[in-house]
């Protein structure tokens, strides 16, 4: 992921993998390794959202789809540029939760 910085840091995941649709996508993985601080820690365990199911509403306050908990400390399916509270392009422990990131990538590899 890239700031408007131009500074990029980038986030690593062991064992990552999805439940599939009888386990609405439950997001896990093991451990985490990189630059950009482990924001993606508050949604494990967590099945994936949409604005027609969830609970907590953090679809419909955040945009998009994610693995919200009440709500999230990532979130790149926000609005991009948006500012306001975890509406953009989140990654909490790199700029908080009031700033949207230039360039995300979500990269998930079968092995």
């Amino acid at each position: 992921m890239e700031d408007h910085d131009g500074v990029w840091k980038y986030a690593t995941y062991s064992n990552f993998r999805l439940g599939d649709a009888s386990a609405e996508y439950n997001l896990e993985f093991d451990t985490y390794s990189g630059t950009a601080g482990d924001a993606l820690a508050f949604n494990k365990g967590n099945n994936f959202s949409t604005y027609d199911n969830d609970i907590n509403s953090c679809s419909a306050l955040y945009g998009g789809g994610w693995w919200y908990s009440h709500c999230h400390n990532a979130n790149l399916n926000g609005f991009y540029g948006n500012v306001l509270y975890g509406k953009g392009l989140v990654w909490k422990q790199w700029h908080g939760h009031y700033y949207s990131l230039k360039t995300t990538e979500m990269k998930i590899r079968r092995i």
